[in-house]
């Protein structure tokens, strides 16, 4: 476990789904959130469940004429975060 910024967390895992996203032609936006948002986590394991969602949203729309995904980074309380996804 170690302490982490979201932002990093999801800036590195963009590179593993970049040309996903670009073969599909999905845009994919990112809420401004703080670089102080940090959560005690395993890095690798949350980028993984990111990826995860990123790709399971690409399957779902890539057909569609719109095509987006948006991620959420929300506060709730206490150093706990919510990370959602969104797609068109």
């Amino acid at each position: 476990m170690e302490v982490t910024s979201i932002r990093k967390i999801i800036n590195d895992t963009l590179p593993f789904c970049e040309s996903k996203l670009a073969n599909h032609k999905i845009n994919l936006r990112i809420n401004d959130f703080p670089e102080s948002y940090t959560i005690d986590c395993r890095p690798v394991q949350i980028s993984q469940v990111i990826l995860n969602l990123i790709s399971n949203a690409a399957d779902a729309i890539q057909n569609k004429n719109e095509k987006w995904i948006q991620i959420f980074v929300t506060p709730l309380e206490n150093q706990i975060f919510q990370i959602s996804l969104t797609d068109c």
